[in-house]
């Protein structure tokens, strides 16, 4: 992994965009338990 022409600035760069990208899948998933829980309570209410 380490070879002597991997710079530094890239390993941080691709550390933030898989971080990044975990972020996103997370907010996905909390938007859609949301939007999940939101449905069952109207389908409650009819």
């Amino acid at each position: 992994m380490n070879s002597p022409d991997t710079l530094d600035t890239d390993v941080a760069f691709f550390e933030q965009a898989k971080a990044q990208r975990l972020s996103m899948f997370a907010y996905n998933e909390h938007v859609r338990a949301e939007h999940m829980l939101l449905k069952t309570a109207l389908d409650g209410v009819q």
